[in-house]
């Protein structure tokens, strides 16, 4: 919600059973194609391999704990670009927190 709310985009909220999990996964966080990641301990998000070749842009968030009412938004980056440029590890790739866009305003001019 918080992605949602920083860039004016639609976001479902909807929430569906494991069973119906593979019916609903290609369809984005937010917006047309917003995929938003947490991040609990890594300096980096995690960029699939299935993010790829979709538009899809990733957002990087963390939760702020006690009460987990609010996320620390870090930036985003294009999946592709993200994806080509992260570091291999065994669940896709990651790419550096520190490196990822932080002109939310870019949004504001882009249909999404």
């Amino acid at each position: 919600m918080a992605v949602a709310k920083l860039v004016n985009q639609f976001w479902h909220a909807t929430i569906w059973s494991a069973q119906k999990h593979n019916e609903f996964k290609k369809l984005p966080d937010v917006g047309k194609n917003i995929e938003v990641r947490r991040v609990r301990t890594q300096d980096a998000v995690c960029i699939r391999k299935k993010d790829t070749g979709r538009g899809l842009v990733v957002f990087a968030v963390r939760p702020i704990e006690k009460e987990f009412m609010q996320v620390e938004v870090f930036g985003f980056i294009d999946a592709d670009e993200g994806f080509a440029k992260g570091k291999t590890v065994e669940y896709g790739n990651v790419f550096p927190l520190k490196d990822l866009r932080t002109d939310f305003s870019w949004f504001e001019d882009v249909t999404i």
